[in-house]
């Protein structure tokens, strides 16, 4: 009955600490955004970029 006990106030204290530790969303899109990558690319040039990997196999 003790393991019982202790194994249930150890999952509660664990999605307690869960909801408590959620990201915010500025948080979440300042860690999914790639610093590499530009915000936005021209269509044209994407197109011809993609042509030109194809033409060279």
């Amino acid at each position: 009955m003790k393991k019982y006990i202790v194994r249930i106030l150890t999952l509660s204290t664990l999605f307690v600490g869960s909801l408590f530790s959620s990201c915010s969303d500025d948080y979440m899109e300042d860690l999914n955004t790639d610093p590499s990558k530009a915000p936005s690319i021209d269509p044209n040039a994407q197109l011809s970029y993609r042509l030109t990997g194809i033409s060279e196999k």
